[in-house]
């Protein structure tokens, strides 16, 4: 379970806030265990939506990096009643092993995977939305989920999972720079530079299949712990050992760089 502390000016930012004491013991804590993660309402992607009149808008997360508020559906921008229908993560370190340094080859490969992972869960959406609400007797039969209190028992479910995000996750970008330019980001300023570059087209591409779509596409930083070893081995059964990309027992967790090494929290 990750626990969350929320952050907002007037309730726990400022030492004159009456729960300023709670965010003192929330960063002393994480100090000493890593946790609690931190998420900040103050934040212009997240007070966009934000209404002090509607709990519904206050900024939520589903574990350590991702929540679901902005919808197609503007009418129901909302944290409550929703959250990430199904997602597939894509290994950018085989993809840019097999480029060869090309990055114009990267780009063209990447797309046509980001399309197959497109498809991939317009399946799964297809597929699952055939469901009926008596299926899930109790997220659905309790109405947790939003629009769930507008279906009958034996309606399809499909018009309550479009209010749900859609998305494309990738593990080992620190791997894929190595592997298309000898350095990764914490390197190279050149290497940097790709990788925004790599993470802002996935994005474009997202975005541009929730305009064309009209469903809550959304590109997704995977939180990788058991991914990032399956892949790892995948990848080092096909290609060996690679200095920098499969010379480790995982890969760096999406778009976090290598770490340099240990350390004692005491």
């Amino acid at each position: 379970m990750i626990t969350i502390f929320r952050i907002k000016k007037g309730i726990n930012y400022y030492p004159e806030d009456p729960n300023y004491y709670l965010f003192r013991l929330a960063c002393k804590v994480s100090s000493k265990r890593l946790f609690p993660n931190f998420t900040n309402q103050d934040a212009w992607f997240n007070m966009q939506y934000y209404n002090p009149a509607d709990y519904r808008t206050y900024i939520s997360t589903m574990g350590c990096r991702t929540r679901v508020v902005s919808n197609v559906d503007k009418d129901n921008e909302v944290v409550t009643g929703r959250g990430n229908f199904s997602f597939t993560t894509i290994n950018l370190p085989m993809l840019g092993i097999e480029a060869k340094g090309d990055v114009d080859k990267f780009f063209k490969r990447l797309d046509e995977v980001m399309e197959l992972c497109k498809e991939q869960l317009l399946w799964r959406l297809e597929l699952v939305g055939k469901r009926h609400k008596y299926n899930y007797p109790f997220i659905l039969g309790q109405n947790i989920f939003n629009g769930a209190d507008k279906l009958d028992d034996e309606d399809e479910i499909l018009p309550i999972l479009i209010q749900q995000s859609l998305s494309i996750g990738f593990v080992g970008l620190a791997e894929t720079l190595v592997a298309l330019t000898g350095k990764h980001q914490g390197e190279s300023e050149d290497a940097q530079e790709l990788g925004l570059r790599i993470i802002r087209h996935m994005r474009e591409m997202t975005d541009k299949y929730s305009d064309d779509l009209h469903l809550n596409f959304s590109l997704f930083a995977t939180p990788a712990e058991s991914t990032a070893g399956s892949m790892l081995r995948a990848t080092k059964k096909l290609y060996g050992v690679i200095p920098g990309v499969t010379d480790k027992d995982y890969f760096t967790n999406s778009f976090h760089k290598h770490v340099c090494g240990a350390f004692t929290v005491m």
